[in-house]
């Protein structure tokens, strides 16, 4: 879950975590350097304008409140930040 995420609506629908109701992902990065590159510079080898970044990292395991003896799937909660 992406804790700083915006959807194309403006809208952060993980401001506050809910397990059933908040949007999440299956990809994740640590560092991005390549989306800081001015559009057809790639090529040329030109340095990032910006460089973000996973700035607060968190694991989460609940226990399955419909199983005792399960948990739910574990959370991982990324904040990024950018440079």
């Amino acid at each position: 879950m992406i804790k700083n995420f915006r959807d194309i609506n403006g809208d952060s629908p993980n401001s506050s975590y809910d397990y059933d109701s908040s949007r999440l992902v299956h990809r994740f990065f640590i560092y991005d350097t390549i989306s800081g590159i001015k559009q057809g510079r790639y090529v040329d080898n030109a340095a990032p304008s910006i460089v973000r970044f996973a700035s607060n990292v968190k694991v989460t395991v609940q226990m399955d409140p419909g199983n005792e003896e399960s948990i739910r799937k574990p959370l991982l909660e990324i904040e990024y930040s950018e440079y």
